[in-house]
C-alpha cells in the first residue's frame, strides 16, 4: 500500500450525490483514507522498428482504464452525529459496481485539484468487524475501483473576450484544447500560426483539438454534429501544449478557447 500524503485533501462524491473529505479534516470525518494502491495512469505504447533498423518509434499512445483501491477507516461522524453504521450504511450507499453511475474523487495538492469518474469494481466486501455489532467503534474497509477515462482532470480554464492569450499546461501530458463558436465569420490561429475559418453554425459548436478524437464537433446538445465536423475533414488542426509548457493562441471575438489539463499520477 501506498500511504498518501497528509497534505493532501481527497474527496469522494458518490454516485447517489453524497460527498465524503476522506482527509484533510480527520477531526470530525465518518470516513477516513488509511492508504490507497494504484490510481495511477497505465500507459499502452504502439512501437514499430525504424528503417534504419535501429531502435523504434512511438506509433500511438493509449491510457488504459485506471484501476486501484482506497483503504478507509470508518467511525462515527462527530460532526453529523452519525453512528458507525450509520456512516458504513452512507459509505455504501455512494457507491455503484454500474460504469454508467460513477462517482467522482478529487485530490486538492500542492499541484492543483484533479479529478476523475471511478466506480467500484466490485461490491464492497464484508468487514472483520461487522459494523452493526455493539460497542464497535471503528473498522477498515477497502473498495476496488475503476476509471474508464484513463487519466485525471484538472479544473478547466476557459479564455474569452480576449483575441490574443497564453495557454499553460500544468498537467503531465499534451494538453489539447477545445474550441467554441456560434455564428459566422469566426477563425481561431493556432501556435503555429496557421488560421483556421470556422463553418457557419447557429448554435454553439465545439471542436476538439485532440487528434485522439479524430477532431471532432459537438452541438450545444452535446451530440455529434456530424455534417459541421466534415468541414474539418482534410484539415490539420492539432494544437498540442507539451508538460510545463505555454502556447499562443487567438481567437476571432465571439469564439473562446476552454483548457483542461490533464495528469498521469497527481498523488505527489
Amino acid at each position: 500500500m501506498i500511504k498518501t500524503n497528509n497534505l493532501m485533501k481527497v474527496m469522494w462524491r458518490g454516485c447517489n450525490g453524497h460527498s465524503f473529505t476522506l482527509s484533510g479534516d480527520r477531526e470530525f470525518g465518518g470516513v477516513v483514507l488509511q492508504s490507497r494502491s494504484g490510481l495511477v495512469a497505465s500507459v499502452s505504447r504502439t512501437l514499430t522498428g525504424r528503417a534504419n533498423a535501429r531502435g523504434t518509434n512511438v506509433d500511438g499512445v493509449v491510457f488504459d482504464a485506471l484501476q486501484g483501491s482506497l483503504t478507509v477507516i470508518i467511525k462515527p461522524n462527530k460532526f453529523s452525529g452519525q453512528s458507525v453504521d450509520e456512516v458504513w450504511d452512507s459509505w455504501l450507499r455512494s457507491w455503484s459496481t454500474d460504469w454508467r453511475k460513477p462517482g467522482t474523487l478529487t485530490i486538492l495538492g500542492k499541484n492543483g485539484s484533479w479529478s476523475i469518474s471511478v466506480f467500484a469494481e466490485k461490491n464492497i466486501g464484508e468487514t472483520d468487524l461487522s459494523p452493526y455489532s455493539p460497542n464497535v467503534g471503528a473498522f477498515v474497509s477497502t473498495v476496488n475501483v475503476l476509471a474508464l477515462d484513463g487519466l485525471w482532470s484538472g479544473t478547466p480554464r476557459d479564455f474569452k473576450n480576449v483575441e490574443i492569450f497564453d495557454v499553460y499546461n500544468a498537467g503531465s501530458v499534451d494538453l489539447h484544447p477545445e474550441i467554441f463558436w456560434v455564428g459566422e465569420g469566426q477563425s481561431f490561429t493556432l501556435p503555429s500560426g496557421r488560421m483556421i475559418v470556422l463553418p457557419t453554425v447557429t448554435t454553439e459548436h465545439r471542436l476538439s483539438l485532440d487528434p485522439g478524437t479524430g477532431f471532432k464537433v459537438w452541438d450545444s446538445d452535446g451530440n455529434e454534429a456530424t455534417s459541421v465536423w466534415a468541414a474539418f475533414r482534410g484539415l490539420d488542426v492539432r494544437g498540442p501544449i507539451p508538460p510545463g509548457e505555454i502556447r499562443e493562441f487567438r481567437c476571432s471575438p465571439t469564439a473562446w478557447l476552454r483548457a483542461t489539463p490533464l495528469h498521469e499520477n497527481p498523488w505527489g
